[in-house]
């Protein structure tokens, strides 16, 4: 998950540098909002593969007696194509913002400032799903942002980074940290195995296809989409190569992400996706030559040591037992 994540933003900065060499006058925002929306239309790809995985699991057991319209995968009330078009305008929504961030941050900033959800994983998950409070989570969380603060501080000034790309990351962090939140509160108990989590994900992108003249028609009469973006991405080979690209980081990452809340907390997910910060950095460093900072060094140790104390290893080990006993 944090090797698909890092390179997937290595692949958005390259051809975005594409998409201005080529066609300067399309708009950021547009082209990302675009962008976004036809990469999450790639999620219904999942859906015949989890109907697939589901039948051959109902063959193990019933002799191959099962067939696909007898699948268990069959969405339970609370997951719906209402419910999905909702968590999936709200993960679309947090994708555009971010990539739209990549404009106008370093990926050592964007990695820095979005790892700060974190924090609003833990605030939202006492609110919403009622956990204790403890220190341990309290001191890897301030640890956690410490480890930002001190990346941020340690940031060359410059044309890079911008107060609309810092309002952008976090905005894209708390809309992160609500989907994870939501996701275990309402979904996460339905999805308990790997076809449902890929059933839940494919159903997403299907709700997006059903959606897609609706808001299509909705961002043209709004000004928000433009004719001359969608032509854009339509004629140039360098736009379908990103589009596949991009599609096919998104398609592996989201079932990472939600097998990893089904079976933990939206906290422990968020804490070990922080490992992109070391990652990205060396990532930088490998594909620059760009030489990782002191603050740098320092910021990253901080935020290790914020996921080791958060981790709890007797903790998670104790959820996880207790959801696969109750699956």
């Amino acid at each position: 998950m944090v090797l698909d994540w890092v390179f997937g933003a290595k692949v958005h900065q390259h051809f975005l540098f594409v998409q201005r060499d080529l066609s300067p006058e399309v708009l950021g925002s547009d082209f990302q909002w675009s962008v976004r929306y036809l990469n999450m239309m790639l999620y219904a790809l999942l859906l015949p593969v989890a109907k697939a995985f589901d039948r051959d699991e109902d063959n193990d057991v019933q002799s191959g007696s099962a067939i696909l319209a007898d699948s268990d995968l069959r969405p339970p009330p609370n997951v719906t194509a209402p419910n999905a078009f909702a968590f999936a305008s709200v993960y679309w929504l947090m994708g555009a913002v971010w990539m739209a961030s990549l404009e106008n941050t370093t990926l050592g900033t964007n990695t820095s400032l979005y790892n700060m959800h974190v924090a609003f994983s833990l605030l939202l998950s006492l609110v919403l799903l009622n956990e204790k409070a403890s220190m341990s989570k309290f001191a890897g969380v301030a640890f956690t942002v410490l480890g930002s603060a001190a990346l941020l501080m340690g940031q060359a000034t410059g044309d890079s980074d911008s107060v609309l790309g810092i309002v952008q990351v976090g905005t894209s962090a708390f809309l992160y940290s609500l989907y994870n939140v939501m996701f275990q509160k309402k979904i996460a108990p339905e999805c308990t195995t790997l076809p449902k989590i890929m059933g839940w994900t494919g159903l997403m992108g299907y709700s997006m296809c059903l959606g897609l003249p609706f808001m299509l028609a909705l961002g043209l009469a709004s000004g928000q989409v433009h004719q001359e973006t969608l032509d854009f991405l339509w004629r140039e080979p360098e736009m379908h190569k990103y589009l596949i690209t991009a599609g096919f980081t998104t398609v592996v990452y989201m079932p990472f992400l939600l097998g990893a809340l089904r079976f933990s907390t939206p906290l422990f997910v968020s804490a070990g996706s922080v490992l992109t910060i070391p990652t990205s950095f060396l990532v930088d460093y490998l594909a620059t030559g760009r030489v990782i900072s002191t603050a740098e060094i320092f910021g990253s140790a901080l935020i290790a040591s914020g996921f080791l104390i958060i981790l709890d290893l007797k903790g998670l080990k104790k959820q996880t037992d207790v959801d696969l006993i109750e699956s």
